[in-house]
């Protein structure tokens, strides 16, 4: 579980009561032996990186593996969570829509679609298993995650207020959590750029909550950002 995720699951306990006031993939660690190497039609081996590309053993993970320790870098774990945690934003806003009617929470909702399709796509491009390919609305694999979902769900379900609060509190998270793993050792380039972008997003779609409250003669100050951090946030506005 990372800092600012144990820091959610803390302050959205905090939250409701004020309110209410893969697996990483293994590789099998074949290496090329350039005098006996053998052109074997399930096995692929990369002569310059000692990766290994495993047709009959699962999950691929080509390009996603230390091969000095077999184990996966840490960027690999997180990038199949982010997955799953832009699915939480999604899944939120989703039942929020439902629940409430609010416009705010579909056109949002859409964007972060595009948001978790393109950490799928890097997924994909990096040979990495998807947590979330086959979960319904509201389900997730991770335990942590659900246990969010659940909460946050509860916390916004009384009225749009408390909704578009929920909303506001989720973009914070966000910003936090991509801002950690942009400090990732070893993380992709690609991956990088993805997770720039959808910091960017999460700063609007924060703002956006935040005019909505505003509209509605609600206030709202920062539940898990720094006050200099939701500053500069709220100041791209």
């Amino acid at each position: 579980m990372t800092t600012s995720t144990m820091k959610l699951i803390l302050a959205s306990a905090l939250l409701l009561t004020v309110t209410a006031c893969g697996d990483a993939a293994e590789t099998t660690g074949h290496e090329a032996n350039n005098t006996t190497a053998t052109n074997n039609n399930t096995t692929a081996t990369n002569d310059t990186t000692g990766a290994t590309n495993d047709t009959t053993g699962g999950t691929n993970t080509t390009g996603a593996t230390n091969n000095t320790t077999g184990e996966a870098p840490a960027w690999v774990a997180g990038l199949q969570f982010m997955r799953e945690e832009e699915k939480v934003a999604h899944d939120v806003y989703a039942t929020f829509y439902e629940l409430h009617g609010t416009q705010i929470f579909t056109n949002i909702q859409r964007a972060e679609a595009t948001h978790t399709e393109s950490v799928r796509q890097l997924l994909v491009t990096h040979h990495i298993e998807d947590p979330a390919e086959a979960t319904p609305v509201g389900v997730f694999t991770s335990p942590d995650l659900q246990e969010i979902y659940d909460k946050l769900v509860a916390q916004g379900r009384p009225s749009a207020v408390e909704a578009l609060k929920v909303g506001a509190y989720i973009e914070e998270h966000d910003i936090m959590d991509l801002d950690e793993r942009l400090q990732q050792e070893g993380l992709p380039q690609d991956v990088a750029d993805v997770y720039a972008n959808l910091r960017m997003g999460s700063t609007y779609h924060l703002q956006s909550f935040v005019k909505n409250l505003e509209s509605k003669g609600e206030s709202y100050s920062p539940q898990l950002l720094s006050v200099e951090d939701y500053e500069a946030a709220m100041g791209t506005r």
